[in-house]
């Protein structure tokens, strides 16, 4: 039965057909539908007869009569049309109610009709056809059958010489050996080839025909081999040679065995670099070279390195910019300023940055306002006022707002160098140690015939008036004259001369300064690479550098200004320098344990406490305190 429904295009009921309407019926439909497709913007059929028939399936062929439906009124024209459209739903029903039969068919019996002309008698004879080409290598067959000589056609000679270019032909001993396969004709040699082999070597005469290396019956008595077809093996004393079957013939292959490559996974370079007790990453990339892993990628390595808990905490100290241009100052331009304890005393240290000219001062107390007193006492009251710039060290007393409102006033801006960033302030800690040096030797000498305030002063002096790198004496620089230290001292020089000297000491001054820093920076490593931190979005977790128990975190960025990076601490926020933060990796269960299976959390089940309910009006139910009933 056809599996479409009958259904009529002029009046949409079932078991009804188009040619039981009239033309005039036939036509208005034809028109509503055409008005349709114009509508929905859909091109309407070719030949609409054609789609009569298959929106209305077929009846019978001698039922059809399609006339009313042409464009035009031609009575011949609907004739032709009628019998073409008949005959081709005809022949389209009967095409697919036998294609629909013959798959019935092969469902349910599984037979094929169109196989049955195929003979059933199984072959003979099989013919492998181009096995033996110079394309491929098929190994060596052990033939009993072949008695003398071990043979092989010349294009599995050629395919071997493309595996192992060392095996060649002695084309002085052709015709050699003269060999017969079957009722063929005799084939002679062309030369000999020996193969080495894991039996011992092995001389093939080549023969220009198609036949893969045979080895003779000859040859493995000679080296005492023999077939073990029990375990698939040749056996030659207790050496073993794995042999494969193929084709329904054994082979085996020549010494050159092919390596199976095994490749690490990353789990297993995690897990080797926690054995080996976190090492570097050149250090493990070596060792697995030295093993034979010559394709480990050292991008892989370090970022197993970089996603290692323990290796982020306890990675080595971090690097620091060495080398900066500064603009051409003098001075009184920029001081650094930190506080050292001599004895138990704490000293206010000042040091000037073009020249190095300092001073020195006790504090009796470390707080702001003693300390901008004493910096007024030693510098700005003494010398030539308050200077431009003040460079300090991360400090209650110098951070505090009283110091800096006083620095303010005086038009002195005040610079504090971050957290864990001494070297800003590199100049002052350097001539801490010959101050305290100057200062221990006349205390030793002189303690008891003077104050520890006139000492200071006089280790202050003799550290200004001795000369300092390159032979420059910060004296000089200043004052423009070399102090007097006894009598035969040339006398004071007068305002022009001390103009000349500070002239032409500053410019020497220049000259060492420019020549040092161009020989320590062509002579060292590169400074430490800072992007990825400054490129870090707020709320970012990073690790912070402290001399005293090296990398501490994770704290999350505050703010970033420059270089400085402000870390959320637990004692509140804190500015460092971008060079001892780095960003901290949050590892996962992958990184963290690789050995240990992954393991969902456990949900834990917390209670809901009930809200406190209101209470209602009256006593309670059960209470005691009842009203009384009325008798």
């Amino acid at each position: 039965m056809p599996r479409w429904k009958k259904k009529c295009f002029v009046c949409q009921k079932e078991g009804c057909w188009s040619t039981n309407h009239t033309d005039e019926e036939r036509k208005a439909a034809r028109a509503q539908f055409l008005s349709a497709c114009h509508f929905a913007g859909t091109q309407p059929p070719a030949d609409f007869s054609v789609h009569i028939a298959q929106y209305e399936g077929s009846e019978q062929t001698n039922q059809y009569s399609l006339g009313g439906w042409s464009d035009n009124d031609n009575d011949d024209d609907d004739s032709e049309q009628q019998h073409f459209t008949a005959a081709y739903v005809a022949h389209q029903f009967f095409k697919e109610q036998c294609l629909a039969d013959q798959a019935f068919l092969h469902q349910i019996s599984g037979d094929n009709i169109y196989g049955r002309g195929t003979p059933s008698t199984p072959a003979l004879q099989f013919l492998i056809k181009d096995c033996y080409t110079q394309s491929v290598y098929q190994g060596i067959l052990p033939d009993t059958g072949a008695a003398n000589v071990s043979t092989v056609g010349r294009e599995q000679y050629l395919a071997l010489t493309r595996e192992d270019p060392t095996v060649t032909m002695d084309t002085s001993t052709a015709g050699k050996a003269s060999i017969k396969f079957g009722k063929g004709s005799v084939t002679a040699s062309i030369g000999t080839a020996q193969v080495p082999t894991e039996i011992g070597k092995i001389d093939f005469e080549v023969l220009d025909a198609p036949t893969p290396f045979l080895l003779c019956l000859a040859d493995m008595d000679r080296l005492k081999v023999y077939f073990n077809n029990t375990t698939d093996e040749l056996v030659q004393g207790n050496a073993r040679t794995p042999v494969i079957r193929k084709w329904g013939h054994p082979w085996f292959h020549l010494n050159k065995r092919e390596q199976a490559t095994v490749f690490l996974t990353e789990t297993e370079l995690r897990r080797l670099h926690r054995r080996f007790g976190h090492p570097a990453v050149m250090q493990l990339a070596k060792l697995l070279k030295d093993a034979g892993h010559s394709d480990v990628e050292e991008k892989t390595l370090k970022e197993i390195t970089r996603f290692c808990h323990h290796c982020q905490l306890n990675s080595s100290a971090p690097r620091r910019f060495k080398f900066t241009l500064k603009d051409d100052r003098y001075f009184n331009y920029k001081i650094l300023a930190d506080v050292m304890y001599l004895g138990s005393k704490p000293v206010l240290h000042v040091v000037n940055s073009s020249t190095a000219f300092q001073g020195a001062k006790f504090l009796s107390a470390m707080s702001a306002k003693e300390t901008w007193q004493a910096l007024r006492t030693l510098w700005i009251d003494t010398y030539q006022g308050p200077p431009d710039i003040l460079t300090h060290d991360a400090g209650t007393n110098f951070a505090s707002a009283e110091f800096r409102a006083e620095a303010k006033i005086m038009g002195v801006t005040c610079k504090q160098v971050p957290t864990e960033a001494h070297w800003s302030v590199g100049k002052t800690k350097r001539y801490h140690a010959p101050l305290r040096r100057a200062w221990d030797i006349l205390h030793a000498e002189l303690t008891a015939t003077m104050p520890d305030k006139a000492i200071l002063q006089m280790a202050v002096k003799a550290v200004n008036d001795t000369a300092g790198p390159d032979g420059l004496v910060p004296t000089l620089l200043v004052f423009g004259a070399y102090p007097r230290m006894t009598t035969e001292s040339p006398p004071s020089p007068s305002m022009v001369k001390r103009s000349e000297a500070i002239q032409k000491a500053t410019k020497a001054l220049r000259k060492l300064t420019a020549e040092r820093q161009i020989a320590d920076a062509l002579n060292t490593r590169n400074g430490p690479d800072t992007a990825d931190v400054l490129a870090l979005p707020l709320q970012s977790e990073v690790l912070v550098w402290r001399e005293s128990d090296g990398w501490n975190g994770p704290y999350k960025i505050a703010s970033i200004d420059g270089h400085n990076v402000t870390v959320d601490m637990i004692n509140g926020p804190t500015t460092f320098r971008s060079t001892v933060v780095k960003p901290y990796y949050r590892p996962d269960h992958l990184w963290t344990d690789p050995d240990a299976p992954h393991a969902l959390p456990a949900e834990m089940t917390v209670p809901v406490p009930v809200a406190a309910q209101p209470r209602k009006r009256g006593r309670p139910p059960g209470s005691k305190n009842k009203r009384k009933a009325k008798a």
